[in-house]
């Protein structure tokens, strides 16, 4: 199975979401998903520093399920919380949220 870049764009916009309600400290916004949202798979979410060339300082947190062990839409959820308390590095702060790019990682059977 493939996923359609339409909802790989998803996937991203839901984690981006995610990432910014939780470090805000806020409710995250509802989002209308495809069945296949609602099916149990993997995902990691990775974010990147912008604009950071030296691959040893761009990443910035990487969190995820190789696993299928939740519906898409709560690993990609769960995914993009977790990287932005990666134990690697600090928690991510709300003045970062601009300059982080945020990668989905979609993981078939």
């Amino acid at each position: 199975m493939r996923y359609s870049d339409q909802e790989g764009t998803l996937a991203v916009q839901i984690a981006r979401e995610a990432l910014e309600a939780f470090v805000e400290g806020r409710s995250m916004r509802s989002f209308v998903v495809p069945k296949l949202f609602e099916e149990k798979a993997g995902a990691f979410v990775t974010l990147s520093k912008h604009g950071v060339q030296d691959p040893y300082e761009k990443l910035r947190g990487c969190i995820g399920y190789p696993e299928p062990f939740f519906p898409l839409l709560k690993a990609v959820v769960k995914s993009a919380e977790g990287a932005a308390e990666d134990p690697r590095f600090p928690p991510l702060k709300p003045a970062e949220l601009t300059r982080v790019i945020v990668e989905v990682s979609l993981l078939t059977p």
